[in-house]
């Protein structure tokens, strides 16, 4: 994916780019919708977690500030299980992205929509600060049969209100 062309890029793979709260706030109104983030490298090292108590990168803490805050279920992809519900515990892995093949890819993007649609929602937002370093969460989202959102400004959210979903 270059610096340049991201947009494209990811419209491409029919991952469309919200860039403003009324985008948000229309897609979150056309679709049941689930927000997700990434999983990162620094871990806590449980045995057994949530993605809040396992994940602990700044970008994946602010994430959960920013969800819980906004009263968001969410959920967080996961390079072993596909995706990793915020009240759901699943057991300690370390696999870096780079050592997915792509038909690991394939496999976890189906689970993704297996896990995601089995709870009603049609749609998926996927934050991350960087697209370029998005590209194996965008090469799994395409496999889910979901309809895919891209939102790289976390304080867009901070905009929204909803009930508490948990």
């Amino acid at each position: 994916m270059s610096k340049r062309d991201w947009k494209k890029e990811i419209a491409d793979r029919n991952i469309i780019f919200l860039d403003t709260v009324e985008k948000i706030r229309k897609c979150l109104n056309e679709h049941k919708t689930l927000i997700t983030s990434r999983c990162s490298k620094t871990k806590t090292g449980k045995d057994s977690a949530t993605p809040k108590e396992f994940y602990v990168s700044d970008i994946n803490l602010n994430f959960y500030a920013a969800m819980e805050n906004a009263g968001f279920y969410y959920g967080i992809l996961s390079d072993k299980y596909g995706i990793h519900f915020c009240d759901e515990k699943l057991d300690y892995y370390d696999i870096h992205p780079s050592e997915l093949t792509k038909e690991k890819k394939v496999e976890l993007g189906k689970i993704i929509g297996e896990k995601v649609s089995k709870l009603g929602y049609e749609a998926i937002i996927f934050y991350n600060t960087s697209p370029l370093l998005s590209l194996p969460y965008f090469e799994m989202l395409e496999n889910s049969g979901l309809k895919i959102y891209y939102v790289s400004k976390l304080d867009l959210f901070s905009q929204l209100k909803t009930r508490k979903l948990f």
